[in-house]
């Protein structure tokens, strides 16, 4: 949901949210927050409406200098955020977006809730993995960006098979690149989706974000002591 249609008001949110799948006849809604959703999830579930958390770093909230950093990477931290998934998930939410947090703390969480975490920036023990359409193709980056993602594949860009159900595009329109960013998009994407089922991606060493040893040790000290508490 876009920034400013869920912070208001539970009744606004609903209100917006409603809209937004009768207008779309989307299955799901993604809302960026945390603890503080608790209250609208329980009220979309009233409807049937499925509820996808963002949790971890919230880009639309660019007022918050505090967002755009790596999440949870101290234990209490963690423990908060683990504590605030399971609350989404109590509430009624089916699934977790988790961005930006160590991959250690990713994998605990990931292990402590049953409904599926998805991870960006968030290492590779989550259940599924997703970056942004744009970032994988390079587009609205700078050019030097995008000069390096296309001599990466300038040794071949495949030809893309076209379904007979897809609509021919209309005659007016006409591509004035030397390079079809349609197939390098499709080669993009499952270059992409080729790789994160073949567990080559994300990286620990290359991608994944790391938590102090004594951080998670005392994370998981916290976890402990919230079970023992629970019995």
């Amino acid at each position: 949901m876009p920034f400013g249609t869920c912070e208001v008001s539970v009744e606004e949110a609903t209100r917006n949210v409603l809209r937004v799948v009768q207008a779309t006849q989307a299955q799901a809604v993604k809302i960026e927050g945390s603890r503080e959703l608790v209250p609208l999830v329980e009220k979309l579930a009233t409807f049937g409406i499925s509820v996808v958390a963002h949790v971890g770093l919230q880009p639309q909230r660019l007022g918050d200098a505090s967002s755009l950093r790596v999440q949870a990477a101290r234990a209490e931290s963690a423990f908060t955020l683990l504590e605030n998934v399971l609350a989404l998930q109590k509430a009624g939410s089916f699934a977790i977006l988790l961005e930006c947090v160590p991959s250690r703390v990713a994998e605990v969480i990931s292990e402590h809730v049953s409904i599926p975490i998805i991870g960006i920036g968030a290492g590779p023990h989550t259940d599924g993995q997703v970056l942004v359409g744009s970032d994988l193709v390079a587009d609205l980056e700078s050019p030097a960006h995008v000069s390096a993602a296309l001599r990466s594949t300038s040794q071949e860009v495949r030809a893309v098979d076209t379904p007979t159900e897809w609509p021919a595009p209309p005659k007016f329109v006409r591509s004035f690149t030397p390079t079809s960013l349609g197939a390098l998009r499709v080669q993009t994407f499952r270059a992409f989706a080729d790789a994160v089922r073949a567990r080559s991606f994300p990286e620990v060493t290359r991608e994944a974000y790391r938590i102090k040893s004594e951080e998670l040790a005392k994370f998981r000290e916290m976890l402990a002591a919230r079970h023992s508490s629970n019995d």
